[in-house]
């Protein structure tokens, strides 16, 4: 049982709740991350919402060193 104890105490989905109404929390990601499947992004939009950005490109944390990226970073953190 230990991977699936480890999955459901350390997910992401452990600490949704938390994480979705904390106004300093916001999500770059890529749509055709492979890990990323249609729930998934259908779960982000609904607990984040307005802080949710989807790239349409970049994969897996390929969009990291992207200036969209790092322009949508930057509004994230007030810089």
């Amino acid at each position: 049982a230990f991977p699936e104890d480890l999955f459901t105490n350390e997910s992401l989905f452990a600490v949704a709740d938390r994480l979705a109404r904390d106004p300093n929390v916001f999500v770059l990601h890529n749509e055709d991350d492979f890990l990323l499947r249609p729930t998934d992004t259908r779960w982000l939009k609904d607990q984040f919402g307005s802080r949710l950005h989807l790239f349409k490109k970049g994969g897996h944390l390929g969009n990291v060193w992207r200036p969209e990226f790092h322009a949508n970073l930057e509004r994230a953190l007030g810089i």
